[in-house]
């Protein structure tokens, strides 16, 4: 019988090798022996979660095995979620990838932010003292904008996309990116989505960028979402959730025209193939909608306003599983009508979450809008609003929205105090208004939230009056 030979050192416990001791040992193993490819896959991952991008991939190229286990790791943290800025370099990235094996991976599907690219260029502080490098840059930025302008109006961005998708058939997610800057410079955005960094940093030299300016139909999100939920048809994509309400921009046109365009591209949703029915509809897992109601004659006009709600209506129909519904909205006029249009149609009446963001509306009309779905929602959150009497808000819902389970009010805008209770109630109007403001109440804690807000303005109401009338406390 053989017997076993350890190569390995033999050394006390607690005592190091020496550098020359274990240079011997590493010599002495054959090819391919290390203990790392033989050490537990959940282990492997564990290493590999605390290496930088460069150092996993050149792991995964030293052998079979490592690059099996660490396959996973890789696949779920940089390819289940992936975003891909609108120019002709990040969407040609996005067809490369849909043809490897990383395809199968992706899960959600960002697209944005849009590239800006046509308006005149722009340097930063350190703008370059040659002559000649500026006018480098300069050509080069302006290339990156021909190429991005002839890609849009030949199509081929909806091509490329059409492309993308007949592989990427795990999507269930798709989202659309604003540009994530606070302030108009292009040097100050975090870099989110592919192609950025490659616009700053490679055609604008880390230097130069195109100064921001309103946004064209062609640039628009309105026609990306447009573009890709097509696509999305025609791939048989399974899409649950599709988010297209981006950022707020309550008071701020023009930073919305510069950032996302949907000013510029009426909504406008792919055609249902003759004789489809709803289960058999591309969208028919489609749980989660938002979106953005940015166009300004879709709203304000009344013709354009019923062409919008039909085809908002016509697309919830092809949507049956569809429960959980946003809108952000930038225009001001038309926006109550449009939704209660919208909310009186029987698609929206099987809604159970509802999210308003950007609005001001009376009491009244919120209560109109709200009214068909009474019973059936059950949570409801409002962001950047303003009411005109945000008790009689409350009392409502308490009163009428028996189904609710979740309230979130969350930024609270400053709104007219109503002329019966008088300036005198302003400063309690805030303070109790300001409470429940960014709050969000579940379950149980709705009604006692209302009936706790409620019973202390209506004290405060009860006394007031009596202050009218003279009479004091004690008094019958």
């Amino acid at each position: 019988m053989k017997t076993l030979v350890n190569k390995a050192p033999r050394l006390a416990l607690g005592v190091t090798p020496s550098s020359a001791a274990l240079s011997r040992f590493l010599k002495g193993r054959k090819p391919s022996s290390s203990i790392l490819p033989h050490m537990p896959a959940e282990l492997v991952q564990t290493i590999a979660s605390f290496l930088p991008m460069p150092a996993l991939g050149n792991l995964r190229l030293t052998c079979k095995e490592l690059e099996v286990k660490i396959l996973w790791y890789f696949a779920k943290t940089y390819f289940r979620e992936m975003k891909f800025m609108h120019s002709k370099y990040a969407l040609e990235a996005l067809v490369a990838m849909s043809k490897s094996r990383m395809a199968q991976y992706v899960q959600k599907l960002a697209l944005g932010p849009p590239s800006n690219d046509q308006s005149v260029v722009i340097f930063s502080g350190q703008e370059p003292k040659s002559a000649a490098v500026r006018q480098q840059i300069t050509r080069a930025l302006y290339r990156y904008a021909e190429e991005n302008r002839t890609m849009r109006a030949f199509g081929h961005d909806a091509a490329m996309i059409q492309t993308a998708f007949q592989n990427l058939s795990a999507i269930t997610k798709m989202e659309f990116l604003a540009p994530t800057q606070d302030c108009v410079c292009p040097f100050c955005s975090p870099l989110s989505s592919y192609g950025e960094r490659h616009l700053i940093e490679s055609v604008g030299g880390g230097k130069a960028g195109f100064a921001p300016t309103v946004l064209d139909s062609s640039q628009s999100l309105g026609r990306l979402l447009h573009i890709t939920l097509s696509a999305a048809q025609s791939a048989g994509l399974k899409l649950e959730c599709v988010d297209a309400r981006t950022t707020p921009f309550p008071d701020e046109y023009t930073e919305e025209s510069q950032k996302t365009g949907f000013a510029a591209y009426p909504l406008t949703f792919p055609s249902a193939p003759p004789g489809e029915r709803p289960s058999d509809s591309a969208f028919a897992r489609l749980s989660n909608m938002k979106l953005f109601l940015g166009h300004h004659q879709d709203t304000c006009n009344a013709g354009r306003r019923t062409q919008l709600v039909q085809r908002l209506v016509t697309f919830f129909d092809r949507a049956p599983a569809l429960e959980s519904l946003g809108f952000t909205f930038q225009e001001g006029h038309g926006t109550f009508e449009c939704l209660k249009q919208l909310t009186h149609s029987p698609p929206l009446w099987k809604i159970k979450r509802l999210e308003l963001s950007s609005f001001d509306f009376k009491c009244t009309e919120l209560f109109d809008i709200l009214d068909p779905l009474r019973n059936t929602l059950q949570t409801l959150h409002l962001s950047f609003f303003k009411v005109d009497d945000g008790f009689e808000m409350l009392r409502w819902f308490r009163d009428r929205m028996t189904s609710l389970n979740e309230v979130d009010l969350e930024h609270l805008q400053e709104y007219p105090t109503p002329a019966r209770y008088g300036s005198a109630a302003l400063s309690l109007q805030h303070a109790l208004l300001n409470s429940y403001s960014n709050s969000r109440y579940k379950g149980d804690s709705i009604g006692k939230f209302f009936d706790e807000t409620i019973d202390k303005w209506m004290g405060h109401e009860s006394a007031q009056g009596k202050m009218l009338l003279g009479l004091d406390d004690d008094s019958d």
